[in-house]
């Protein structure tokens, strides 16, 4: 008779201990749920606090064609290399290392330029904060005798995530 009560009642009870383990999840989940839906007017403005401390929002570039996308990686690194008082020896694009069709690509491109390190400073300083992302995989940096004094040969490798549309 206990063998019985044991092989019947064994099964019940671990579906009844697991059905209140869900439920005492679920209700602390409801509970979290709740206290950020309290809290959203102030959570907002902390995510835009941060956002203007920050500076502008990272975005990704968006592009018809992988070309367009390269064209205006070339803008940005020109504007990047003007504001930062660089001047760009290469700028290199290699063809897109993902197909085409609708989605995210990247652009892998090579920069080369000339400058003090107070401009190669501020360069890497907007390629890493600002529109659009952009992935740095290596980064040369060499001082040449042939240059002016204090003036550094830079050059990176890097890619771009593009949304080709």
């Amino acid at each position: 008779m206990a063998a019985l009560i044991g092989f019947a009642g064994a099964p019940f009870y671990r579906s009844w201990q697991e059905r209140e383990a869900l439920i005492s999840t679920s209700s602390e989940r409801l509970t979290r749920v709740a206290s950020l839906i309290a809290r959203q007017d102030v959570l907002s403005r902390t995510v835009s606090a941060l956002e203007r401390t920050n500076g502008t929002q990272r975005q990704l570039l968006v592009a018809r064609t992988p070309s367009l996308a390269a064209s205006e990686l070339q803008r940005v690194m020109r504007s990047y290399a003007e504001r930062s008082k660089m001047s760009i020896d290469r700028l290199e694009f290699s063809s897109s290392d993902a197909p085409t069709g609708g989605g995210t690509t990247f652009i892998p491109f090579t920069v080369s330029a000339v400058g003090d390190i107070y401009g190669v400073t501020d360069f890497l300083a907007m390629m890493r904060t600002e529109s659009p992302v952009i992935e740095v995989s290596e980064i040369g940096l060499v001082s040449n005798s042939a240059l002016k004094a204090g003036l550094i040969q830079f050059s990176a490798t890097v890619r771009a995530p593009v949304v080709i549309q």
